[in-house]
């Protein structure tokens, strides 16, 4: 999974449903972080298909599953 920082901007974009925001981050990520290249693909097939409640469960799946951020 990106880092909780990389997850809290996609689940920003989503929750705009800015996906050309959302496309633009997720290529970014894939350019630096490879090990996530599964999620990605995931948020990207979301995105292409305009499906913001699956894309944003998605996310908010890989929230839960990350550190909070130190205070």
């Amino acid at each position: 999974l990106p880092p909780r920082t990389v997850l809290d901007t996609l689940d920003a974009q989503a929750e705009l449903g800015d996906l050309a925001a959302l496309r633009a981050a997720v290529a970014a990520t894939r350019a630096t972080m490879p090990a996530a290249t599964d999620f990605l693909t995931a948020l990207e097939t979301f995105a292409a298909q305009a499906q913001l409640a699956p894309l944003r469960v998605w996310i908010a799946r890989a929230l839960q599953r990350t550190m909070p951020p130190n205070p």
